[in-house]
Order: structure tokens, then sequence, then C-alpha cells
């Protein structure tokens, strides 16, 4: 399925592609873990949505808590990404990067806590 989803997304321009399930509930890119920023709060799908936890992925968990923000693993619709302050894709290969546009619409570049979340993470290195 994610193959099929991001050969789409690929033939639109697109570099990823979000993947929900059948309730329509956010679940992972198609080769990314994915992060929102949404109401001053971080969140990340939880495992138990059928999502493959990765191992950058466990370490921004790990380190937003260190920097006394954690991540709230839970539910998030692909509706309610209208409203988010911003994203971002996690993987081995990547690490973390923002989500610039969403539906063909701009994002922002996160909130206040992404913001704090990717300095933090650069200077680490």
């Amino acid at each position: 399925m994610w193959r099929e989803a991001l050969a789409l997304g690929k033939a639109a321009g697109l570099e990823e592609v979000l993947l929900a399930d059948r309730s329509g509930l956010l679940v992972e890119g198609s080769r990314a873990n994915v992060f929102v920023e949404l109401d001053g709060r971080l969140w990340t799908p939880a495992p138990d949505l059928g999502l493959l936890p990765g191992v950058v992925r466990a370490n921004v968990i790990a380190f937003a808590a260190e920097l006394a923000m954690p991540v709230q693993e839970g539910r998030i619709s692909l509706a309610e990404l209208g409203a988010a302050e911003g994203m971002f894709f996690t993987n081995s290969l990547i690490g973390i990067k923002p989500v610039s546009e969403l539906d063909g619409q701009a994002l922002p570049g996160g909130g206040e806590l992404i913001s704090r979340l990717m300095t933090a993470w650069r200077s680490r290195r």
C-alpha cells in the first residue's frame, strides 16, 4: 500500500505522502514517522495504529522529553492537520525534515515547540 501511495505522490511531484487508517487517523508517512505541533503540543501517532516505530522517532521522543516538551502519542485525524502549527518527518536517512506543504497549502515552519526542538537537535550534532 505505501509503495502505491508513494508512487502516486511522486507522480504528483511530492517527496513524501501521509498514510491514514480506514477511519481517517494519521498513521505515518510512506517512508517516515510523522510529528505534528497542534494546539501548543507535540503529537505523533500511537504505535497501536500500526506504524513502524522508527529509531529516530524514539530518539526524538526521548530528546524532546529532555527538553521538557513531552510528545503525546495518540490519535490525530487528517482533518485536524489543517490547524497544525507545523509538522516534520523522521527516519534514519533524513533525520528530521520539516513538512512545508500539506494538500497544496503552505504549512507553517513550526510553532515554538518545533523551532526549539529543531535548534536543539541541530546543535547536538
